[in-house]
């Protein structure tokens, strides 16, 4: 698992280079003119992995929001949900957030996650920015660069919690004691938790490509992270909470 962990580290760091290109040079309305480039960036990092790990073998495109015909060089059989068995599924997000990143706002990662067999074995959170890289192996733990990755922060009697639907915010104000915080990228979001910058994460509707990478560092980190009614169908529901165990399980109560 390390050499495709090291394969897709390549993969962001090249494709990261014609990112920042793009977004250091071009202005703001030329950048919004260039929605195209998100395609065109998927490509650059799938051309990568590809080199080395054919699709359509033992490892394939996962879910995306790109949608098939755009993806260069690919067939049907070079595509897999989820669940395809003993295959190695990859999850690939070239901009997260692309709204964040058309209108220059420095808050995008790259985010690649790989499956197998229904499981996040591995991901990464780039940082083109600022050239951070935070990983995270199942079962190894998370790092940021070469330093292990431990949320240990002392819960406060008013926390931080982030979301990404303003109107479900309304519902968590009137049961959470705290500050809400809204970034638009769900990556940094994990990262901050991770980190212990915030407490608290609960995203009512998200897709597997925007939140796969962050919930493996975040549980590696030593999070609980669930689905809102406490399971383990995350991607299948398309909802989350990830926080310290005592603050998981108390909104996980609150929201019954």
């Amino acid at each position: 698992m390390q050499h495709r962990l090291n394969i897709a580290l390549k993969a962001c760091r090249e494709a990261s280079e014609v990112i920042k290109t793009f977004y250091k040079k071009k202005k703001q309305d030329e950048l919004k003119q260039f929605k195209e480039n998100y395609r065109i960036f998927f490509n650059l990092i799938l051309r990568t992995i590809n080199d080395s790990y054919p699709m359509g073998e033992k490892d394939f495109i996962g879910p995306s929001s790109i949608a098939k015909n755009l993806i260069d060089g690919m067939n049907d059989k070079s595509f897999s949900d989820l669940d395809n068995e003993g295959s190695y599924i990859w999850i690939i997000n070239p901009i997260d957030n692309i709204d964040n990143y058309l209108n220059k706002i420095p808050l995008y990662n790259i985010t690649i996650a790989i499956f197998l067999n229904n499981e996040i074995e591995c991901s990464i959170i780039y940082d083109p920015i600022d050239d951070v890289l935070i990983s995270a192996i199942k079962g190894e733990g998370a790092k940021i660069e070469n330093t292990r990755l431990r949320n240990k922060k002392e819960i406060d009697e008013k926390i931080l919690y982030a979301t990404n639907d303003l109107n479900y915010a309304k519902t968590l104000n009137d049961k959470i004691n705290g500050n809400l915080r809204m970034t638009g990228s769900p990556s940094k979001e994990f990262v901050y938790l991770a980190e212990g910058k915030l407490d608290l994460l609960v995203y009512p509707n998200i897709e597997v490509w925007d939140s796969a990478a962050g919930v493996l560092v975040c549980r590696e980190s030593g999070l609980i992270v669930t689905d809102i009614n406490g399971g383990n169908n995350i991607f299948s529901k398309k909802h989350l909470i990830a926080g310290r165990n005592s603050l998981h399980t108390e909104l996980l109560e609150k929201l019954k």
